[in-house]
């Protein structure tokens, strides 16, 4: 037990102290802020375009200034087409609207540059339309009442009924549960999975294993590296578990967010994220360690681990394509309720039947007992294929190397 602790302790602290941990920590957090920065000024500009009104009719040119300048900036300094031009082409405006009046019956163009970014349209359309209203009305001396009864709609909702009595907002809260563990259990595979093979694959191709093996065991070693790595992901998880908490404490007040709690409750969503997801969660992330662990096994140089975890990479995002395609839109579907007993797919699939009530707590149970076992029985065999490989150095390949150490395992046996 000793000797296990000592390489735990040294892989975890090599793997935290390292700058591809610190870069791995905060990677996401500058990337979301680029995107939230470049969000916030590209819908500055999208939201008030510059733009130009002209009319020789001042009357119905104040009309559409009123009704758009809260939708467009409006340059209201520019009131002929020659100075609109101007302006266009100096690129002072996106463009300029020229509304004719022929006997009250409007008509409109508006002009943008070939080169200048694409203007939305439709508030000037509506303002517009409101206007020929109000002017055709003038001509049939209809009043303001008259033409709201002239234009007064049915009233009209729609309303679902729940079937099986199902909570549809709660339906709502555990898929948007569903989602975000699934992507952040690919991510966190993605992150660890060469992480996890090469620190199994290190020491063989320094040829330093030998030395390591007179003090421990191989298994000490491979069980020890993949629980200092998995300790490493976990201190990764409460960081950013400890960020997204002093972040909320700071934009909990801004209206967007507000907005956002008010549909869907913040006790709510965090259950969501608990609970039979976290299980599923663990069991991923064992599962896929064990898959690296395995593979990294069955090669001689660290470097040849990034070709080696490739089966990892192509199969978790086989599990997390199909949530996607098929678990908001089909849940229930048959490649949905086949793919969630199948091991290392399942912690991906599941989350999404879960959420949409189509699974019985039997049926999940089954699954959790498939994905454990077929884990443990995994971790199982990669300990004893490292062990008849650890001090083999083959440059033969993948699967070659796999079949050797299999015939050396069956040789061991008999």
């Amino acid at each position: 037990m000793n000797k296990l602790r000592v390489v735990i302790g040294e892989t975890y602290k090599r793997n935290v102290k390292s700058v591809s941990f610190i870069v791995m920590i905060l990677g996401p957090f500058f990337l979301l802020g680029i995107m939230a920065v470049s969000g916030y000024f590209s819908s500055k500009v999208a939201d008030s375009p510059a733009i130009a009104v002209v009319s020789e009719n001042s009357e119905i040119r104040s009309a559409v200034v009123n009704g758009t300048k809260n939708k467009y900036d409006i340059k209201e300094k520019i009131t002929t087409e020659k100075e609109a031009k101007k302006a266009v082409k100096q690129e002072n405006i996106g463009g300029y609207l020229l509304v004719s009046d022929n006997n009250q019956e409007l008509s409109a163009v508006f002009y943008t540059d070939t080169k200048g970014e694409r203007i939305d349209t439709a508030a000037m359309v509506a303002t517009l339309n409101q206007l020929q209203m109000n002017l055709t009305a003038v001509s049939l001396n209809l009043s303001s009442d008259d033409l709201g009864k002239l234009f007064t709609s049915v009233p009209f909702e729609s309303q679902k009924i729940s079937v099986n009595q199902k909570d549809d907002n709660k339906t709502m809260i555990m898929t948007v549960g569903a989602m975000a563990v699934a992507f952040f259990m690919w991510f966190i595979i993605y992150s660890y999975a060469n992480v996890i093979a090469t620190e199994v694959a290190s020491e063989k191709g320094t040829r330093i294993m030998e030395v390591l093996l007179s003090s421990s065991t191989a298994k000490v070693q491979f069980f020890g590296k993949i629980i200092g790595v998995l300790l490493v992901c976990l201190t990764q998880m409460l960081l950013y578990g400890l960020m997204a908490g002093i972040a909320y404490y700071f934009v909990k007040d801004l209206s967007f967010v507000k907005s956002f709690f008010k549909f869907i409750s913040i006790k709510e969503l965090l259950r969501s994220l608990v609970g039979y997801n976290l299980i599923y969660f663990v069991l991923g992330v064992l599962g896929y360690s064990g898959l690296a662990a395995l593979c990294g096994s069955l090669v001689s140089k660290a470097e040849d681990s990034v070709k080696a975890i490739q089966p990892v990479t192509y199969l978790s995002m086989v599990g997390l394509m199909i949530g996607i395609i098929l678990g908001i839109s089909s849940p229930e579907n048959i490649i949905m309720t086949i793919a969630s007993y199948v091991p290392f797919v399942s912690p991906f699939i599941m989350l999404y039947q879960i959420a949409a009530g189509v699974v019985s707590t039997g049926g999940i149970f089954l699954s959790i007992g498939i994905s454990l076992a077929a884990t443990i029985l995994l971790l199982i065999f990669a300990a004893k294929l490292y062990s008849t490989n650890v001090l083999v150095y083959s440059e033969k390949g993948f699967v070659k190397s796999l079949q050797k150490s299999i015939v050396i395992l069956k040789h061991e046996k008999n």
